[in-house]
């Protein structure tokens, strides 16, 4: 009795692991997807280029990573983080409402399979660096003008170097942490390992 309701956890868990799975996957896949759309749909002639849409989907693409990081290096919390940044971001576009399924995936997914709330709410943080850099692009209006061999061109806001800058850096800030939560943790579980085996 209690081998198959062990076998039935460990199923439930794995069912549990690949939706989450598909769901950073498909996260990291939109904000592929967001950052060809504002590239490709950037005026002819404008300031923008491909950092400017790098930028916009830096949160995205950093929301993705962290949430497939939980579910590689067993820290739910992780992918909580993750569905708690996505839940506001996703609210910017038409385009961006479907993301909402990722993060409710990545959070039925935290809340099934963590039962120590204490550590899940301490990876909460991860969250805010990812929507503090999408309302640091979007806040401030820059509106911009320009002049082309063939017309002129104008648009009420572009996202500035500045603004990309903090972006990427924030985003990056919070993989990095994340990134070296589990390496940590890895490292701490292999010296008790190895320490057990003297």
């Amino acid at each position: 009795m209690i081998l198959v309701a062990g076998r039935e956890a460990r199923v439930r868990y794995r069912m549990w692991w690949w939706t989450a799975c598909i769901a950073g996957v498909f996260v990291v896949a939109g904000a592929i997807g967001l950052t060809t759309i504002r590239y490709l749909g950037q005026p002819s002639g404008g300031p923008e280029g491909i950092v400017a849409a790098l930028a916009l989907a830096a949160p995205f693409y950093g929301a993705g990573v962290i949430g497939l990081l939980g579910l590689v290096g067993s820290r739910p919390g992780y992918s909580f983080a993750a569905a708690l940044a996505l839940l506001p971001m996703s609210m910017i576009s038409i385009a961006t409402i479907p993301l909402h399924l990722a993060a409710l995936a990545l959070f039925a997914f935290a809340i099934r399979t963590e039962p120590r709330g204490r550590r899940m709410i301490a990876d909460v943080p991860l969250a805010g660096p990812l929507v503090v850099a999408l309302f640091l692009l979007l806040m401030h209006q820059d509106p911009a003008e320009w002049q082309t061999a063939n017309g002129s061109g104008s648009a009420s806001d572009v996202i500035t170097t500045v603004e990309a800058m903090c972006s990427f850096t924030l985003v990056g800030a919070a993989v990095l942490v994340a990134w070296l939560g589990i390496r940590r943790a890895h490292t701490s579980a292999t010296v008790r390992d190895w320490r057990q085996g003297l």
